[in-house]
């Protein structure tokens, strides 16, 4: 039996998409976030913006699932339930943000610093720990060295008591709307997932979207086979008439040489195993009119 809309909003978590976009529209909670998994109590960001697209003209374009900025540093955090392609993603989405920050006709290259960050289910280098800090070193002095870019992968999979990070994961992985430690995003997950009010209206609304974008899209998807099913038996039947073209080509020439070559219809019509009215219409009817009529 198919969930109501309630039952659908009472099992999201911040992993799950439609709900994340939900919660995290609000800049304070971005900023809440990225407080602790930097853990830079001070940081205050400028603005942020959910699905930011980062336009490429010869290639595929980047949409960054969360996006915020702070004075020379920019932000980015995914949220991914799996782990396909994260290292070629992150290394992608970081160029596209550099790229995009590069002052068109000035005389020097100034980029900010990009931070990336990278929240999964699941431990990604199965190492034990909740939080992976990936940095360049030189391998001849074994010193870190700053080229301006961070990247950061946590997961809710291990679980380490008295953690801030590994206890916000946590969160994210059950989204309790009774905890209330978690400061603004607390109150955001309450506010979409309370029982009744304006969050909850805006949730169901939301889902109700994306179940409409849904149900466009399959239909969508569905004239374009049936489109492709109708080439296809297109062609299939373009084919078919081509050989019975061409058949009638064939047995118009050889009926047509058989009576030059002295036989007569009756003759005819034995080795072809043709009527006798069939090899007389194929010499009295010049070809191109048989083929306009087939």
């Amino acid at each position: 039996m198919k969930e109501n809309r309630d039952d659908v909003i009472e099992k999201l978590n911040l992993m799950d998409d439609l709900f994340m976009r939900q919660v995290f529209k609000d800049r304070d909670t971005v900023e809440y976030v990225l407080r602790i998994l930097l853990q830079r109590d001070s940081l205050t960001i400028e603005n942020s913006e959910l699905q930011k697209t980062v336009d490429y003209i010869h290639s595929r374009n980047a949409t960054l699932d969360i996006y915020a900025e702070a004075d020379g540093e920019r932000f980015n955090i995914e949220i991914h339930r799996d782990n396909r392609q994260i290292i070629e993603k992150a290394r992608y989405y970081t160029s596209a943000l550099e790229v995009e920050s590069v002052a068109k006709g000035g005389k020097d290259i100034v980029l900010p610093n990009i931070i990336l960050i990278f929240i999964c289910e699941k431990d990604f280098f199965k190492a034990g720990h909740v939080k992976y800090d990936m940095v360049t070193t030189i391998r001849q002095t074994q010193k870190e060295f700053d080229m301006g870019r961070q990247f950061i992968l946590v997961n809710s999979e291990i679980v380490d008591a008295g953690n801030p990070i590994s206890e916000l994961m946590q969160y994210f992985a059950n989204t309790d709307p009774t905890i209330t430690k978690f400061g603004r995003l607390s109150e955001q997950v309450r506010y979409y997932k309370a029982t009744q009010g304006e969050g909850r209206t805006e949730m169901t609304k939301a889902i109700l979207d994306w179940e409409l974008a849904i149900a466009e899209r399959n239909k969508r998807e569905g004239r374009e086979q049936g489109r492709a099913e109708g080439r296809a038996e297109g062609r299939a039947e373009g084919r078919a008439e081509g050989r019975e073209q061409g058949e009638i080509i064939n047995q118009h020439h050889l009926v047509t040489n058989m009576h030059k070559n002295g036989m007569t219809v009756e003759q005819i019509a034995d080795v072809t195993e043709l009527t006798v009215k069939e090899v007389e219409a194929a010499l009295e009817e010049p070809v191109f009119e048989g083929l306009q009529e087939a």
